[in-house]
């Protein structure tokens, strides 16, 4: 981020939306009193994943919008700047809600907890994210990462054919699996 600039703001632009996600082209960040246009914090594109049911706001949003247009916009028209939205939009609905000290920021943390929570991996919420890496992710949201190994046996469990261990000896030689044999009454 430039120096003395406020957060970035994502901006989509009218063509970048899929049924179940938003590609995320550019940000800009006020500097001083002008915008700055960059990349996403990664200098890729990111995908964003938004569910169906909150898919078709944004669809609303991109409907008469040619495919440079911001989805969202300021009052006017141009990029939201996220002083003026916050005081005019976010802080108001939070207050609405009965929330304390909730912020934007906050409700990216959420979304990482809530994608994790229903089941994503570590690569989709780096993506998600726009981390640099998978350990970034896991620095930040380890703690949410269920470490369930009871869950991590039923799992492999169930890729065991009901016949057994399948074969695993590229000879076709099946003598190495006696030694693998597990007695599941006596464990390993």
């Amino acid at each position: 981020m430039l120096r003395g600039a406020r957060p970035p703001v994502g901006s989509l632009s009218s063509n970048c939306c899929s049924s179940t996600n938003c590609l995320l082209r550019r940000s800009v960040s006020v500097v001083g009193s002008r915008l700055v246009w960059t990349t996403p914090k990664t200098h890729q594109v990111r995908s964003v994943p938004v569910p169906p049911a909150l898919m078709r706001h944004v669809e609303e949003q991109c409907r008469g919008k040619g495919p440079e247009e911001l989805v969202f916009t300021s009052p006017r028209g141009g990029p939201l700047r996220l002083n003026n939205w916050r005081r005019r939009v976010f802080d108001p609905a939070v207050e609405r809600a009965g929330l304390v000290d909730l912020t934007p920021h906050d409700l990216r943390h959420t979304a990482a907890s809530l994608a994790i929570a229903s089941g994503a991996n570590v690569k989709a919420v780096q993506q998600m994210r726009g981390h640099t890496s998978a350990a970034m992710t896991l620095d930040v949201y380890a703690g949410v990462f269920p470490d369930d190994l009871d869950a991590v046996g039923r799992s492999l469990d169930a890729l065991v054919p009901a016949q057994g261990v399948p074969q695993m000896c590229h000879n076709g030689s099946s003598e190495a699996l006696g030694l693998l044999a597990i007695d599941p009454g006596k464990g390993l």
